[in-house]
């Protein structure tokens, strides 16, 4: 592409310097005809006039190509000032936000507790103010080598029912007839930790392993997994999470929004 913009140039000067030659032709021939006590008006016209006019022409198309060669090389990228900003309680894609943020939706497989697969889709949604503090939380995260994977976001109320009739333990399932779960809310997430590369990291537990390994009492697991569990709940309420005892995956934001139908 750079020896055809040169190329390029090189024949624009080129017929810009053939176009102002040819006036100067014409201008020494004026001058001679002057002497002469003759002016041939028709060849001055054609001489001074059409040369110049040509050049002029060629130029602006040749400048045009140029400019044409530059734009396929430069793709148009709306500046980052003109992109859209939610509301805090708009429900988004996570993945709109936080790029780099791995998903793993159980729910949306039959790898769960339940066996059976719950949601339709494996997209992760919450709410914008909650997704600006999770991009809070996986920058601090990716500065000390690790990232998150979620493994929950929002939870559709029919999906909740579901989930109540088949484990109808309050302790680890919301009932819908007493009060939604926060996941309903878009404001609540299970997640773990992975290192830069994708891979796991020692916790305390599987997802959703009903037991206390599961709690946020750290004396029954290893050294390393409790260790891993701390520092993710400090750096989640550093931003402005609040957790749930008896699931160390558990968090949710501390805004409350409505339950999202």
């Amino acid at each position: 592409m750079e020896n055809r913009l040169i190329l390029l140039l090189l024949t624009c000067v080129f017929l810009c310097s053939c176009g102002q030659d040819g006036l100067a032709i014409s201008q020494a021939q004026v001058s001679q005809s002057s002497d002469d006590g003759e002016i041939n008006e028709s060849s001055l016209s054609a001489e001074s006039k059409t040369d110049p006019d040509i050049s002029s022409e060629i130029s602006e198309s040749v400048s045009e190509e140029i400019s044409e060669e530059i734009s396929e090389e430069i793709p148009n990228k709306a500046p980052a000032e003109s992109l859209y900003t939610p509301d805090d309680d708009e429900m988004v894609l996570i993945t709109d936000y936080i790029p780099s943020i791995a998903l793993d939706i159980r729910y949306a497989t039959e790898n769960n507790f339940t066996k059976q697969r719950i949601y339709s889709s494996s997209d992760a949604y919450l709410r914008y103010g909650t997704v600006k503090k999770l991009l809070s939380v996986q920058a601090e995260l990716n500065s000390l080598g690790y990232g998150l994977l979620i493994w929950d976001a929002y939870r559709p109320p029919e999906a909740q029912k579901r989930l109540w009739e088949i484990c109808p333990d309050p302790s680890y399932v919301s009932d819908p007839s007493k009060g939604y779960s926060g996941h309903c809310r878009g404001n609540t997430v299970d997640l773990t930790l992975i290192d830069l590369n994708g891979k796991a990291i020692e916790m305390p537990s599987e997802f959703d392993e009903f037991g206390a390994k599961a709690d946020r009492d750290y004396s029954d697991i290893s050294d390393a997994a409790a260790e891993n569990a701390i520092l993710l709940e400090s750096i989640m309420k550093k931003y402005g999470f609040s957790c749930y005892q008896k699931e160390w995956w558990h968090f949710s934001d501390t805004v409350k929004y409505d339950i999202y139908e």
